[in-house]
């Protein structure tokens, strides 16, 4: 039966005596999704008819599920839980059930506070901290605060856009807007920083230099009015643990699959996959929707359709600009000047940890630190599932060495021990393989080191069979005082320690949440995301592997992205398991006088009285966040009342 005939004759407007509103959500992925669940929160739609051309919902939220337990995304994987939106999404991912399976990410992981820059064929950290923005980091030729400070001085603005690039330029310095701004517009929107527009990629940013005159100032006193979004109980549990971002145990292709089946729950919903729009047109009921075999009537169209896109014979996908009827013509056109991407996202798994693997030196030296740093140490060991049973620690200082099983009781000694003699000279050593000997003070190093995380105290230990060492001197005055309350001997003791963490992170790297790289050093690829340290519980159960996942904008994808691996991260095995999935036209590129074009859309879909709603990442917002409060807002403006 066709579906033009299911649907029956029951739309009618608004306003006669028994009011029946017939809404068609066009799109099915997580816009279109979103926009049908809260209009199914509102007695006044009496039906819903959901239009997707593919054979699945969800867009571009897509998990592969291995039968071994292994989660792989194809699109987006982390979400972030600030902001207005973010708190919308978690109270609507709290509404649906799926509260016991999110896997928070907080600011104190490793991952959150480990991003990386491939820049001159090396990994540079990002700087962090306090340290991080007042010295220079590689591949910076000068310290973040000296770009931050001179930014207050710096005049606003006059222009009403303006391109990512040339803002940052003009604000922060040239250095920072060709490498670090370059390489974060190519990977959150896999485009050209010197197109796109800073007032529609970066709104915040915009805000703060027109409100307050300076990015610093607007971020420290508010850069504007945002939407209010009370904060459900998931949303005030990611403030009270400080989540950065969050994913779900099944991936997060379990948000758009929990949507359907609420909707398929309600019978005011009509779900269909497979149902390619050919055309749409005014009428005077509100529209007549084409279909391959019928038409259908709606008193109001939601489109969550690409504004521009390919036609794909495969898939049957149709964008708005090719659905709209000639009389439009002014919005078609306005709908083709939003150009989009095709990415691929490439996921590879290998066996064993390969995370990281710079290994180019074979000392390793930590500059001091306390017991308490030891126990968050444990803590992130523990969360990354790196201490296995038999691992032990070592305790070596001038009384020789002592071994006792790793966890509490050794922590325990430690802070008692600070305690007692109000200074310490200790060194620990968590391995699982034969101690290396110590002959003193001087010698104390670490060899076949293959892989360093640093958790913000200046620790280190390595992967796989690893060893750990901490030379821990609690307020025993300035290094080299060499007093006998344990004070280090001058010397090359100092110097050692002093040098120490700074070579770990230059010659052996450490773990964090990925990698982008700027156009300048590969314009085909656009970073690589270590997926398995944020979120390990995607990993399969049973033996060591690492996920990776790389976004690719050529030709040759496969042979490309592990070419990538290999040069960026030093990987020479083969992956045991890898897929690629070719997105095509997935991301709109917002170039300057974006926010113009949106504007004169909906002016024309005002001034021509045409009950249409435009959702979806070609106008407010690329990420899942912005795409989903997109659909509250056009339900929101559609029925006049909170959703």
């Amino acid at each position: 039966e066709s579906l033009s005939k299911k649907q029956g004759d029951g739309a009618h407007l608004q306003g006669q005596s028994q009011p029946m509103r017939t809404i068609a959500v066009l799109g099915g992925g997580i816009g279109g999704l979103a926009a049908s669940y809260y209009l199914c929160k509102s007695p006044r739609v009496t039906k819903v008819l959901v239009l997707e051309s593919s054979s699945r919902f969800g867009g571009w939220l897509w998990s592969t599920r291995r039968s071994d337990g292994a989660v792989f995304e194809h699109g987006p994987r982390g979400i972030r839980p600030a902001g207005a939106v973010g708190r919308n999404t978690l109270n609507m991912v709290d509404d649906l059930g799926l509260g016991g399976e999110i896997l928070p990410v907080t600011y104190s992981h490793v991952a959150s506070k480990n991003r990386y820059l491939y820049v001159n064929r090396q990994l540079h950290r990002m700087p962090s901290g306090l340290s991080g923005v007042l010295r220079t980091v590689p591949p910076f030729s000068r310290p973040l605060l000296l770009s931050v400070a001179m930014e207050i001085l710096v005049k606003k603005g006059k222009e009403e856009d303006e391109s990512i690039h040339s803002f940052v330029s003009r604000r922060l310095g040239k250095e920072l807007a060709d490498i670090a701004v370059d390489s974060l517009c190519r990977g959150v929107f896999a485009g050209d920083c010197r197109k796109l527009s800073v007032r529609s990629c970066f709104p915040l940013f915009y805000n703060a230099e027109q409100r307050r005159g300076s990015l610093v100032l607007g971020m420290l006193l508010g850069s504007g009015p945002t939407p209010v979004v009370p904060a459900g109980p998931l949303a005030q549990r990611s403030v009270q643990e400080s989540w950065a971002q969050w994913s779900l145990s099944r991936g997060v292709e379990s948000i758009p699959e929990s949507i359907t089946e609420y909707l398929q729950q309600s019978e005011r919903v009509q779900l269909h996959k497979e149902t390619a729009v050919k055309q749409i047109n005014p009428s005077a009921s509100g529209w007549k929707i084409h279909l391959e075999d019928g038409v259908l009537s709606a008193d109001h169209i939601i489109s969550a359709l690409p504004a521009k896109g390919k036609w794909n014979m495969i898939l049957s996908e149709k964008s708005l600009s090719s659905a709209l009827p000639s009389s439009c013509q002014p919005l078609i056109q306005q709908l083709q000047d939003i150009s989009t991407v095709t990415v691929a996202v490439v996921n590879l798994e290998y066996e064993g940890s390969v995370l990281p693997v710079m290994s180019d030196s074979s000392l390793l030296a930590i500059r001091p630190t306390h017991s308490c740093v030891i126990r968050e140490l444990h803590d992130d060991l523990r969360q990354l599932g790196c201490i296995a049973e038999q691992s032990c620690v070592s305790r070596v200082n001038r009384r020789g060495l002592s071994t006792q099983p790793w966890g509490e009781p050794v922590l325990r000694l430690m802070e008692e021990e600070e305690t007692r003699r109000g200074s310490s000279q200790t060194a620990v050593c968590l391995s699982e393989s034969p101690e290396p000997s110590y002959t003193g003070w001087s010698s104390v190093r670490v060899f076949d080191v293959d892989a360093v995380l640093d958790v913000g105290h200046d620790l280190a230990y390595r992967g796989e069979g690893y060893r750990l060492i901490v030379i821990q001197a609690c307020h025993c005055g300035r290094f080299g005082d060499g007093d006998d309350r344990g004070g280090l001997q001058a010397g090359g003791d100092r110097c050692l320690l002093e040098r120490g963490a700074e070579d770990v992170r230059q010659h052996l790297g450490e773990l964090g949440f990925g990698h982008l790289v700027p156009s300048s050093e590969d314009r085909g690829l656009l970073g690589v995301v270590y997926d398995s340290v944020p979120f390990p519980q995607h990993n399969r159960p049973n033996g060591q592997t690492t996920r990776l996942t790389e976004a690719v904008t050529e030709d040759q994808l496969l042979a490309r992205a592990t070419e990538a691996v290999r040069c960026q991260l030093g990987v020479t095995t083969a992956p045991s398991w890898s897929r690629v999935a070719l997105q095509r036209d997935c991301i709109p590129q917002y170039h300057q006088g974006h926010f113009r074009r949106v504007e004169s859309m909906r002016s024309f879909i005002r001034k021509n009285n045409l009950t249409l709603s435009l959702i979806g990442s070609s106008y407010d917002g690329v990420s899942v966040n912005d795409v989903i409060f997109s659909g509250r807002t056009a339900v929101d403006e559609l029925l006049g009342t909170g959703v």
